[in-house]
């Protein structure tokens, strides 16, 4: 299409997707990952899960809750949308 793309625009796409990856790896690795490494693997599998670790690690699971939200707020300020999880009281 022979667009060119102002160097403006490039950049303001560019932190919004680095937004995205913020609050993206942020929920996904403490969902995913942070059970098993931060509570090893050795220890109950009942307990070990997001519920387990969010009552083992509480300020953890406060900033991560903070990191994700500091994402979704670069989302929302650069392009005014963001998703309705981004409502979500802090702990």
């Amino acid at each position: 299409m022979a667009v060119n793309i102002p160097a403006a625009a490039e950049k303001l796409r560019r932190l919004m997707n680095l937004g995205q990856i913020i609050q993206s790896h942020a929920l996904s690795f403490f969902h995913l990952s942070a059970p098993d490494l931060l509570m090893g693997l050795d220890s109950d599998p009942a307990a070990r899960n997001v519920f387990g670790l969010i009552a083992a690690e509480p300020e953890l699971a406060r900033n991560v809750i903070r990191l994700r939200q500091f994402g979704q707020e670069v989302i929302e300020v650069l392009g005014g949308k963001t998703n309705s999880l981004s409502n979500l009281p802090i702990m």
